[in-house]
């Protein structure tokens, strides 16, 4: 699975980045970007002077070119069996090495 990851120039810092498309092919995804980026331009917005990389009205009109400084472009987030392994080698590390409440020793209180 491909994650495409962009800035959204709406929110006030570059390194906020968010997925905005996914696809089981990277070459579609690719296509997909390369569809929308048009040459950069300008809009007025409540007075300050936006510049725009991507077609106007489309999915990615308010996003930034890719930074990878950010983690930003066309991301290989692995198969849903990548993650079902890597949920069950977290499990089995991070849960399972916890002692079961079984072999705790038994604490007896008496009351006088």
């Amino acid at each position: 699975m491909f994650l495409l990851i962009l800035n959204d120039t709406r929110f006030p810092r570059k390194s906020i980045s968010r997925p905005i498309a996914r696809s089981e092919d990277e070459e579609e995804l690719r296509e997909f970007f390369h569809s929308q980026s048009v040459p950069s331009y300008y809009e007025m917005i409540d007075n300050k002077k936006i510049q725009k990389f991507f077609r106007k009205g489309g999915p990615l009109e308010w996003c930034s070119p890719p930074d990878e400084t950010y983690g930003q472009g066309i991301i290989d987030v692995g198969t849903k069996e990548d993650w079902m392994k890597q949920a069950a080698e977290k499990l089995e590390k991070e849960v399972m090495e916890v002692p079961d409440v079984k072999d705790l020793p038994k604490l007896i209180v008496t009351v006088n």
